[in-house]
């Protein structure tokens, strides 16, 4: 979304979070609720873009690595761009947070 929360003009946005385990169709599902809704409205985040650097921690393995820990992914990062987003009330759109 562009233009900042002046452009929600009194409304609230709204956050959906899907959460499962590997394989349960929270994908799916948030490509179906994509899909469905008005275009330029929505803006889909995935947790798997915010996978933290792993390959340079010292000693990483990545066959004994457990990328499904929550400890695999940069939250900071991720919190940082939707606060910074116009959902958050910022008014940057990182190229990951536009409005699709």
């Amino acid at each position: 979304m562009t233009g900042g929360p002046a452009r929600l003009k009194g409304r609230m946005p709204h956050l959906i979070a899907i959460t499962g385990g590997s394989g349960s169709g929270k994908s799916t599902l948030a490509e179906a609720l994509l899909a469905a809704l008005p275009p330029g409205r929505v803006t889909l985040v995935r947790e798997d873009w915010y996978y933290a650097d792993a390959g340079g921690m010292p000693d990483f393995d990545p066959l004994a690595f457990d990328f499904d820990d929550v400890a695999a992914r940069d939250h900071v990062l991720m919190a940082a761009h939707l606060i910074s987003s116009p959902i958050g009330g910022g008014d940057r759109a990182t190229p990951s947070l536009r409005a699709r």
